[in-house]
Protein backbone atom coordinates (compact mmCIF):
# COMPACT_ATOMS: atom_id res chain seq x y z
CA UNK A 1 0.00 0.00 0.00
CA UNK A 2 2.79 2.43 0.91
CA UNK A 3 4.69 1.68 -2.30
CA UNK A 4 1.55 2.33 -4.34
CA UNK A 5 1.05 5.60 -2.48
CA UNK A 6 4.63 6.74 -3.23
CA UNK A 7 4.44 5.77 -6.90
CA UNK A 8 1.24 7.80 -7.31
CA UNK A 9 2.51 10.93 -5.58
CA UNK A 10 2.54 14.12 -7.62
CA UNK A 11 5.89 15.71 -8.42
CA UNK A 12 4.99 18.79 -6.39
CA UNK A 13 4.37 16.63 -3.29
CA UNK A 14 7.65 14.73 -3.76
CA UNK A 15 9.53 18.00 -4.22
CA UNK A 16 8.01 19.34 -0.99
CA UNK A 17 9.16 16.25 0.91
CA UNK A 18 12.69 16.25 -0.49
CA UNK A 19 13.35 20.00 -0.28
CA UNK A 20 14.83 19.79 3.28
CA UNK A 21 17.03 16.89 2.09
CA UNK A 22 18.20 18.96 -0.86
CA UNK A 23 19.08 21.81 1.52
CA UNK A 24 21.12 19.48 3.73
CA UNK A 25 18.75 19.74 6.71
CA UNK A 26 17.74 16.06 6.78
CA UNK A 27 19.80 12.92 6.23
CA UNK A 28 19.05 9.45 4.88
CA UNK A 29 18.26 8.11 8.36
CA UNK A 30 15.39 10.54 8.90
CA UNK A 31 12.00 8.83 9.07
CA UNK A 32 9.06 10.17 7.10
CA UNK A 33 5.66 9.32 8.62
CA UNK A 34 3.59 8.85 5.48
CA UNK A 35 -0.18 9.11 5.71
CA UNK A 36 -1.78 6.71 3.24
CA UNK A 37 -5.24 8.21 3.73
CA UNK A 38 -5.76 8.45 -0.04
CA UNK A 39 -5.69 4.67 -0.22
CA UNK A 40 -7.11 3.60 3.16
CA UNK A 41 -10.15 4.65 5.11
CA UNK A 42 -8.21 3.84 8.31
CA UNK A 43 -5.66 6.65 7.77
CA UNK A 44 -2.68 4.32 8.26
CA UNK A 45 0.55 6.13 9.22
CA UNK A 46 3.61 4.23 7.98
CA UNK A 47 7.19 5.32 8.83
CA UNK A 48 9.78 5.07 6.05
CA UNK A 49 13.38 6.28 5.93
CA UNK A 50 14.50 8.75 3.27
CA UNK A 51 16.83 6.07 1.86
CA UNK A 52 13.95 3.64 1.30
CA UNK A 53 11.76 6.47 0.05
CA UNK A 54 14.33 7.39 -2.62
CA UNK A 55 14.66 3.76 -3.73
CA UNK A 56 11.00 3.85 -4.77
CA UNK A 57 11.45 7.01 -6.85
CA UNK A 58 12.98 7.58 -10.25
CA UNK A 59 16.77 8.18 -10.36
CA UNK A 60 16.09 11.76 -11.48
CA UNK A 61 15.11 12.67 -7.91
CA UNK A 62 18.50 11.53 -6.62
CA UNK A 63 20.18 13.69 -9.27
CA UNK A 64 17.93 16.60 -8.26
CA UNK A 65 19.09 16.32 -4.65
CA UNK A 66 22.76 16.22 -5.69
CA UNK A 67 22.48 19.59 -7.44
CA UNK A 68 22.15 21.37 -4.10
CA UNK A 69 24.73 22.04 -1.39
CA UNK A 70 24.59 19.55 1.45
CA UNK A 71 26.89 17.45 3.54
CA UNK A 72 28.07 15.22 0.73
CA UNK A 73 26.63 12.92 -1.88
CA UNK A 74 23.68 10.89 -0.66
CA UNK A 75 25.07 7.68 -2.15
CA UNK A 76 28.39 8.25 -0.35
CA UNK A 77 26.63 8.96 2.94
CA UNK A 78 24.52 5.87 2.61
CA UNK A 79 27.49 3.49 2.70
CA UNK A 80 29.85 5.50 4.90
CA UNK A 81 31.08 3.79 8.08
CA UNK A 82 28.79 4.39 11.04
CA UNK A 83 31.81 5.15 13.24
CA UNK A 84 32.37 8.41 11.39
CA UNK A 85 28.99 9.67 12.53
CA UNK A 86 28.35 11.27 15.88
CA UNK A 87 24.75 11.71 16.92
CA UNK A 88 25.15 14.27 19.69
CA UNK A 89 21.45 14.61 20.42
CA UNK A 90 20.83 16.84 23.43
CA UNK A 91 24.54 17.46 24.05
CA UNK A 92 24.73 20.19 21.41
CA UNK A 93 24.85 23.66 22.96
CA UNK A 94 21.70 25.76 22.54
CA UNK A 95 23.69 28.69 21.14
CA UNK A 96 24.93 26.46 18.30
CA UNK A 97 21.36 25.56 17.40
CA UNK A 98 20.24 29.20 17.64
CA UNK A 99 23.06 30.31 15.34
CA UNK A 100 22.21 27.58 12.86
CA UNK A 101 18.49 28.37 12.83
CA UNK A 102 19.27 32.08 12.46
CA UNK A 103 21.37 31.27 9.38
CA UNK A 104 18.58 29.30 7.71
CA UNK A 105 16.75 31.16 4.96
CA UNK A 106 12.97 31.47 4.96
CA UNK A 107 12.53 28.76 2.30
CA UNK A 108 14.38 26.21 4.45
CA UNK A 109 12.39 27.10 7.57
CA UNK A 110 9.13 26.98 5.65
CA UNK A 111 9.90 23.61 4.06
CA UNK A 112 10.84 22.11 7.43
CA UNK A 113 7.86 23.48 9.37
CA UNK A 114 5.39 22.51 6.65
CA UNK A 115 6.48 18.86 6.94
CA UNK A 116 6.04 19.08 10.72
CA UNK A 117 2.63 20.69 10.27
CA UNK A 118 1.55 17.83 8.02
CA UNK A 119 2.83 15.22 10.48
CA UNK A 120 5.50 13.84 8.12
CA UNK A 121 8.31 14.84 10.52
CA UNK A 122 7.75 14.20 14.24
CA UNK A 123 9.50 14.92 17.52
CA UNK A 124 11.45 11.66 17.06
CA UNK A 125 13.23 13.01 13.97
CA UNK A 126 16.60 14.74 13.89
CA UNK A 127 17.90 17.67 11.88
CA UNK A 128 21.41 17.79 10.44
CA UNK A 129 23.63 20.70 11.58
CA UNK A 130 25.51 20.94 8.30
CA UNK A 131 27.62 23.94 9.40
CA UNK A 132 29.51 21.78 11.91
CA UNK A 133 33.24 21.46 11.08
CA UNK A 134 34.70 18.02 11.70
CA UNK A 135 34.54 14.37 10.64
CA UNK A 136 31.29 13.78 12.53
CA UNK A 137 27.79 14.54 11.40
CA UNK A 138 26.02 16.43 14.15
CA UNK A 139 22.28 15.95 14.53
CA UNK A 140 19.88 17.46 17.05
CA UNK A 141 16.27 16.53 17.90
CA UNK A 142 13.56 18.30 15.97
CA UNK A 143 12.04 19.60 19.21
CA UNK A 144 15.14 21.65 20.02
CA UNK A 145 15.10 23.20 16.55
CA UNK A 146 11.45 24.20 16.98
CA UNK A 147 12.26 25.67 20.40
CA UNK A 148 15.09 27.70 18.83
CA UNK A 149 12.69 29.07 16.22
CA UNK A 150 10.27 30.01 18.98
CA UNK A 151 13.02 31.85 20.92
CA UNK A 152 14.03 33.79 17.81
CA UNK A 153 10.40 34.73 17.15
CA UNK A 154 9.93 35.92 20.73
CA UNK A 155 12.95 38.17 20.30
CA UNK A 156 11.43 39.61 17.13
CA UNK A 157 8.18 40.21 19.01
CA UNK A 158 10.03 42.14 21.72
CA UNK A 159 11.59 44.34 19.04
CA UNK A 160 8.16 44.84 17.47
CA UNK A 161 6.74 46.07 20.79
CA UNK A 162 9.39 48.79 21.00
CA UNK A 163 8.62 50.18 17.55
CA UNK A 164 6.55 53.38 17.30
CA UNK A 165 3.05 53.06 15.88
CA UNK A 166 3.99 54.62 12.53
CA UNK A 167 6.82 52.12 12.04
CA UNK A 168 4.51 49.24 13.01
CA UNK A 169 2.06 50.33 10.31
CA UNK A 170 4.87 50.77 7.78
CA UNK A 171 6.20 47.23 8.39
CA UNK A 172 2.79 45.61 8.78
CA UNK A 173 2.20 42.40 6.80
CA UNK A 174 -0.42 39.72 6.29
CA UNK A 175 0.13 36.08 7.29
CA UNK A 176 -1.36 33.29 5.21
CA UNK A 177 -3.61 30.73 6.88
CA UNK A 178 -2.60 27.08 7.20
CA UNK A 179 -4.16 23.71 7.94
CA UNK A 180 -3.17 21.96 11.18
CA UNK A 181 -5.35 18.86 10.91
CA UNK A 182 -2.37 16.47 10.93
CA UNK A 183 -0.01 18.47 13.11
CA UNK A 184 -1.00 16.54 16.27
CA UNK A 185 0.99 13.51 15.00
CA UNK A 186 4.24 15.46 15.24
CA UNK A 187 3.85 16.27 18.96
CA UNK A 188 5.45 19.64 18.20
CA UNK A 189 3.67 22.96 18.69
CA UNK A 190 4.36 24.91 15.52
CA UNK A 191 1.07 26.74 15.03
CA UNK A 192 2.33 29.96 16.58
CA UNK A 193 5.50 30.02 14.45
CA UNK A 194 5.29 32.54 11.63
CA UNK A 195 8.31 31.15 9.75
CA UNK A 196 6.08 28.57 8.04
CA UNK A 197 3.56 31.16 6.84
CA UNK A 198 3.70 33.13 3.63
CA UNK A 199 3.68 36.86 4.17
CA UNK A 200 2.68 39.88 2.13
CA UNK A 201 3.24 43.54 3.09
CA UNK A 202 0.04 45.42 3.71
CA UNK A 203 1.13 47.99 1.12
CA UNK A 204 0.12 45.60 -1.65
CA UNK A 205 -3.44 45.66 -0.32
CA UNK A 206 -3.49 49.44 0.11
CA UNK A 207 -1.92 50.25 -3.26
CA UNK A 208 -4.11 47.75 -5.13
CA UNK A 209 -7.21 49.34 -3.60
CA UNK A 210 -5.97 52.82 -4.51
CA UNK A 211 -5.23 51.74 -8.09
CA UNK A 212 -8.75 50.32 -8.46
CA UNK A 213 -10.35 53.45 -7.03
CA UNK A 214 -8.17 55.63 -9.27
CA UNK A 215 -9.32 53.61 -12.29
CA UNK A 216 -12.93 54.16 -11.26
CA UNK A 217 -12.38 57.91 -10.70
CA UNK A 218 -10.53 58.43 -13.99
CA UNK A 219 -13.30 56.54 -15.81
CA UNK A 220 -15.85 59.04 -14.44
CA UNK A 221 -13.49 61.91 -15.32
CA UNK A 222 -13.14 60.61 -18.88
CA UNK A 223 -16.87 60.27 -19.42
CA UNK A 224 -17.60 63.74 -18.01
CA UNK A 225 -15.04 65.48 -20.23
CA UNK A 226 -15.12 63.37 -23.40
CA UNK A 227 -18.66 61.98 -23.73
CA UNK A 228 -19.97 64.85 -25.86
CA UNK A 229 -16.86 64.77 -28.04
CA UNK A 230 -17.31 61.05 -28.60
CA UNK A 231 -20.94 61.58 -29.59
CA UNK A 232 -19.89 64.16 -32.18
CA UNK A 233 -17.09 61.99 -33.58
CA UNK A 234 -19.01 58.70 -33.48
CA UNK A 235 -22.63 57.69 -33.91
CA UNK A 236 -25.04 58.63 -31.14
CA UNK A 237 -25.47 55.04 -29.85
CA UNK A 238 -21.83 53.86 -29.83
CA UNK A 239 -20.56 56.15 -27.00
CA UNK A 240 -23.49 55.00 -24.86
CA UNK A 241 -22.62 51.35 -25.50
CA UNK A 242 -18.96 52.04 -24.63
CA UNK A 243 -20.04 53.84 -21.45
CA UNK A 244 -22.29 50.97 -20.34
CA UNK A 245 -19.74 48.22 -21.07
CA UNK A 246 -16.78 50.04 -19.49
CA UNK A 247 -18.84 50.93 -16.42
CA UNK A 248 -19.92 47.30 -16.09
CA UNK A 249 -16.31 46.07 -16.28
CA UNK A 250 -15.07 48.60 -13.71
CA UNK A 251 -18.03 47.80 -11.45
CA UNK A 252 -17.11 44.10 -11.57
CA UNK A 253 -13.49 44.97 -10.76
CA UNK A 254 -14.64 47.02 -7.76
CA UNK A 255 -16.82 44.12 -6.57
CA UNK A 256 -13.93 41.63 -6.66
CA UNK A 257 -11.65 44.20 -5.04
CA UNK A 258 -13.98 44.70 -2.07
CA UNK A 259 -14.17 40.98 -1.29
CA UNK A 260 -10.45 40.34 -1.73
CA UNK A 261 -9.43 43.31 0.41
CA UNK A 262 -11.99 42.27 3.02
CA UNK A 263 -10.50 38.77 3.05
CA UNK A 264 -6.98 40.16 3.53
CA UNK A 265 -8.18 42.31 6.43
CA UNK A 266 -9.46 39.11 8.11
CA UNK A 267 -6.03 37.45 7.80
CA UNK A 268 -3.65 37.52 10.74
CA UNK A 269 -1.04 40.27 10.85
CA UNK A 270 1.87 41.48 12.97
CA UNK A 271 0.46 44.85 14.04
CA UNK A 272 -1.11 43.75 17.33
CA UNK A 273 1.93 41.57 18.11
CA UNK A 274 -0.31 38.56 18.68
CA UNK A 275 0.92 37.08 15.37
CA UNK A 276 -0.77 33.77 14.53
CA UNK A 277 -3.16 32.61 17.25
CA UNK A 278 -6.22 30.43 17.60
CA UNK A 279 -8.43 33.37 18.54
CA UNK A 280 -11.11 34.09 15.95
CA UNK A 281 -13.20 37.19 15.45
CA UNK A 282 -16.87 36.28 15.08
CA UNK A 283 -18.09 39.76 14.22
CA UNK A 284 -20.51 40.13 11.32
CA UNK A 285 -17.84 41.62 9.03
CA UNK A 286 -15.38 38.83 9.79
CA UNK A 287 -17.95 36.09 9.18
CA UNK A 288 -18.86 37.71 5.84
CA UNK A 289 -15.32 38.16 4.49
CA UNK A 290 -13.32 35.39 6.22
CA UNK A 291 -13.82 32.91 3.38
CA UNK A 292 -13.22 33.50 -0.32
CA UNK A 293 -15.28 31.14 -2.48
CA UNK A 294 -14.16 30.07 -5.96
CA UNK A 295 -10.91 31.93 -5.39
CA UNK A 296 -9.23 30.60 -8.54
CA UNK A 297 -12.06 31.90 -10.73
CA UNK A 298 -11.90 35.24 -8.93
CA UNK A 299 -8.18 35.50 -9.63
CA UNK A 300 -8.70 34.77 -13.33
CA UNK A 301 -11.60 37.23 -13.51
CA UNK A 302 -9.62 40.08 -11.92
CA UNK A 303 -6.64 39.51 -14.20
CA UNK A 304 -8.93 39.31 -17.23
CA UNK A 305 -10.79 42.50 -16.28
CA UNK A 306 -7.55 44.39 -15.70
CA UNK A 307 -6.14 43.18 -19.03
CA UNK A 308 -9.29 44.18 -20.96
CA UNK A 309 -9.48 47.59 -19.27
CA UNK A 310 -5.78 48.17 -19.93
CA UNK A 311 -6.19 47.71 -23.68
CA UNK A 312 -9.48 49.62 -23.73
CA UNK A 313 -7.92 52.65 -22.05
CA UNK A 314 -4.85 52.48 -24.31
CA UNK A 315 -7.09 52.59 -27.39
CA UNK A 316 -9.15 55.36 -25.78
CA UNK A 317 -5.99 57.40 -25.13
CA UNK A 318 -4.88 56.99 -28.75
CA UNK A 319 -8.35 57.98 -30.02
CA UNK A 320 -8.49 61.01 -27.70
CA UNK A 321 -5.08 62.15 -28.95
CA UNK A 322 -6.12 61.89 -32.61
CA UNK A 323 -9.39 63.80 -32.09
CA UNK A 324 -8.15 66.51 -29.70
CA UNK A 325 -10.07 65.15 -26.70
CA UNK A 326 -8.90 65.12 -23.08
CA UNK A 327 -6.20 62.44 -23.04
CA UNK A 328 -5.29 62.60 -19.35
CA UNK A 329 -8.16 60.48 -17.92
CA UNK A 330 -7.30 57.63 -20.28
CA UNK A 331 -3.60 57.88 -19.40
CA UNK A 332 -4.44 57.69 -15.69
CA UNK A 333 -6.53 54.57 -16.40
CA UNK A 334 -3.62 52.98 -18.28
CA UNK A 335 -1.17 53.66 -15.45
CA UNK A 336 -3.48 52.54 -12.64
CA UNK A 337 -4.47 49.37 -14.49
CA UNK A 338 -0.86 48.52 -15.27
CA UNK A 339 0.29 48.99 -11.69
CA UNK A 340 -2.78 47.18 -10.38
CA UNK A 341 -2.05 44.19 -12.62
CA UNK A 342 1.52 43.95 -11.28
CA UNK A 343 0.41 44.26 -7.67
CA UNK A 344 -2.31 41.66 -8.07
CA UNK A 345 0.17 39.08 -9.36
CA UNK A 346 1.77 39.06 -5.89
CA UNK A 347 -1.62 39.04 -4.17
CA UNK A 348 -2.77 36.05 -6.24
CA UNK A 349 0.26 34.06 -5.07
CA UNK A 350 -0.64 34.88 -1.46
CA UNK A 351 -4.22 33.68 -1.99
CA UNK A 352 -2.98 30.35 -3.38
CA UNK A 353 -0.92 29.77 -0.22
CA UNK A 354 -3.87 30.11 2.15
CA UNK A 355 -5.75 27.19 3.69
CA UNK A 356 -8.09 25.47 1.25
CA UNK A 357 -11.66 24.56 2.21
CA UNK A 358 -14.77 23.17 0.49
CA UNK A 359 -13.01 20.65 -1.76
CA UNK A 360 -10.13 23.11 -2.30
CA UNK A 361 -12.37 25.61 -4.11
CA UNK A 362 -12.38 28.19 -1.30
CA UNK A 363 -9.78 29.63 1.05
CA UNK A 364 -10.07 30.61 4.71
CA UNK A 365 -8.48 33.68 6.26
CA UNK A 366 -7.41 31.76 9.40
Amino acid sequence: MLMTYIHNMAKADIRKLLRPVKDGLLTENTMFHMNTQNFSVDHVIVPISITDFLKELDPEWLRWIHKAPGDGDLEERRYAPHANFDYHGDHVDSDVILDYVTGMDKQQKRALLNLIREGVLTDECFINISTHVGPERVQVPMGRVVDAMRIIQEGEQDLQKEKPTFLKIFTMKHYSSASFENHYRADLKVRSLTAARYTMPIWYTILFSLMTLATFASHIWSQVTNFEGLQEALSMALPTVILVLSSLLIGMLLYFNIYMVGFLCCCENNFSNHLVTKDLDYSALYVHFCELNKFQYRIYCVKGLQFILLWYTMLLAAYAHEHDLNIYPALVCVLTNGFGLMLFARMAEFFRRCRKTRDRTAIAAR
